[in-house]
């Protein structure tokens, strides 16, 4: 999953310049999928101005990469929502209606739909969190006016992939979804095929320090193998490294160990300085 979170040093090999601007993140997105040849590209709304546009651009502009490569299929735009709790509201319906309004358009004009359909939710430290986006989703998905009606067939409900960002949440992250299992049962009765836990890697380890970082991810990730035994339900956790050492020491050139370190993870996060500062060759083949 490639990251928007700026870490690099060098100039991205697409541009003269180092500094890459919300203009350019379009630019960015497309050739993280055509010429890095990643899957997925986290599209960040969180503490940020964000080109609301993303899917009208992506697949105006790339038509035929799209037709034969598509949003939510082969390749994967992944929303990362403002948290309601630090952000306010109106970011959030807003996020919510390009993930409807992406729906609408992929389907009018032929292409896969929806695109989107997956959303990270950071600082998640509970799973009536989780719950409460999925409500306010469906509540706006449901909303009808003679000017507009997403219709019976569009988009209703939407992923939650949480994102644990303290070293007491990792931990414990299991009991959180097992608890949002249970609730997401009673509210929509039904259980989710899959869920995707997010630990972040550098943040916690710049709070509590890095030792108590990295054991509670492989805590977390232990747990993980018993909740899908339990519950019998894939579990495809995700973690969230940079490249400097203290932040997870994650490049083209540590890749293998970097796996063996977190086993167990299925998405890895891919932050500029990876992509960036070394060799395009290099990276590509790390990927």
């Amino acid at each position: 999953m490639i990251s928007q979170h700026p870490d690099h040093g060098s100039k991205p090999y697409w541009q003269k310049s180092a500094f890459i601007k919300t203009g350019d993140e379009i630019k960015e997105c497309f050739l993280s999928f055509s010429e890095l040849e990643t899957s997925e590209y986290k599209w960040d709304w969180e503490g940020k101005y964000v080109d609301e546009s993303v899917i009208e651009k992506l697949l105006s502009e790339h038509h035929d990469y799209f037709k034969k490569n598509p949003l939510g299929k082969e390749k994967f735009l992944t929303f990362r929502l403002p948290n309601p709790k630090v952000e306010t509201e109106f970011r959030l319906g807003r996020a919510f209606m390009g993930i409807l309004g992406a729906s609408g358009l992929a389907k009018k004009i032929g292409f896969h739909s929806p695109p989107l359909f997956e959303v990270i939710l950071p600082m998640t430290e509970s799973a009536e969190e989780m719950i409460a986006i999925q409500e306010a989703f469906k509540e706006i998905a449901s909303l009808k006016h003679v000017l507009y009606d997403f219709g019976e067939e569009s988009l209703k409900h939407i992923e939650i992939i949480p994102l644990f960002e303290q070293v007491t949440t990792i931990i414990k992250s299991d009991s959180i979804l097992e608890k949002y299992l249970e609730l997401h049962q009673k509210k929509f009765h039904f259980k989710p095929v899959y869920l995707r836990p997010y630990l972040a890697r550098s943040d916690p380890a710049l709070n509590s320090g890095l030792v108590p970082t990295v054991l509670a991810i492989k805590i977390g990730l232990s747990h993980y193998i018993e909740f899908e035994k339990k519950h019998n339900i894939k579990l495809y956790p995700i973690i969230g490294s940079a490249s400097l050492p203290f932040r997870g020491g994650l490049t083209p050139d540590t890749v293998e160990q970097f796996c063996r370190e977190y086993s167990g993870i299925k998405t890895v996060l891919i932050q500029s300085a990876f992509r960036y500062d070394y060799e395009k060759k290099s990276v590509i083949k790390a990927i």
